[in-house]
């Protein structure tokens, strides 16, 4: 059994949070913006006054649905349709096609299942490596056609697991996945040292893939929030 999604908190909540000018003058591409920790990440952006793209890839109701609460209170955000893992899907930055971002935020992801298996699930892996090192990968390039014509650097949010340091019991695949991410993070590093990429590793945050289960969650506003800030 899967309950419903998971609300987060509106952007009646978030903008009481955030300063209006706090993240002025910043670009931000919300890749995943439409649940989530994306949507969390696009309304703390948008509530500081950020100019934020977010996409995409099945959720174009979902992605509406956010970006016409964000509108009640800040400016409304561009929605775009942008898949990480199909190469045939391209960011398009809408009708201002000199638009690039200062800062991409990546939330892409597909459902996350754990279990008790006893064996490697090599197909599974492969899902979360589409996602969390072919996407993120592709997704780079895809923003690097955007800035480099005006060699604008660019901060690059994807965030990691806890769970690399105490895997979950049924989560091997995904925490060899997270760690793989983690080395692509570091050989992008080296290529675009003009750019500057985070990596954190986060905890069990309350969303749609945590909202079962008995462990413990964290709430996403409360803990992504001091992150965004950081950048």
């Amino acid at each position: 059994y899967r309950p419903g999604p998971t609300a987060q908190k509106p952007m009646s909540v978030v903008v009481q949070q955030v300063n209006s000018d706090q993240f002025v003058g910043q670009r931000a591409l919300i890749i995943g913006g439409s649940r989530g920790l994306g949507e969390v990440a696009a309304k703390i952006l948008a509530a500081g006054g950020a100019d934020v793209h977010l996409t995409y890839a099945s959720g174009r109701e979902d992605a509406l649905v956010v970006a016409a609460d964000i509108g009640r209170w800040r400016s409304t955000p561009h929605v775009l349709r942008f898949d990480a893992v199909d190469k045939n899907s391209h960011i398009e930055p809408g009708e201002d096609v000199r638009w690039c971002p200062t800062h991409v935020y990546f939330f892409a992801t597909p459902s996350i299942q754990f279990g008790s298996r006893r064996r490697w699930d090599q197909a599974l892996f492969e899902r979360y490596c589409a996602f969390y090192v072919h996407g993120l990968a592709r997704s780079v390039e895809q923003i690097s056609i955007l800035a480099d014509p005006t060699k604008q650097p660019v901060t690059v949010f994807w965030p990691s697991t806890e769970y690399i340091d105490q895997p979950p019991p049924g989560g091997a695949e995904y925490v060899a996945a997270k760690a793989a991410g983690e080395g692509l993070v570091v050989a992008l590093r080296r290529l675009r040292p003009h750019w500057r990429f985070v990596s954190p590793r986060l905890p069990r945050l309350l969303t749609d893939q945590t909202s079962y289960g008995t462990s413990k969650t964290g709430d996403a506003l409360a803990y992504l929030l001091p992150l965004i800030r950081g950048l």
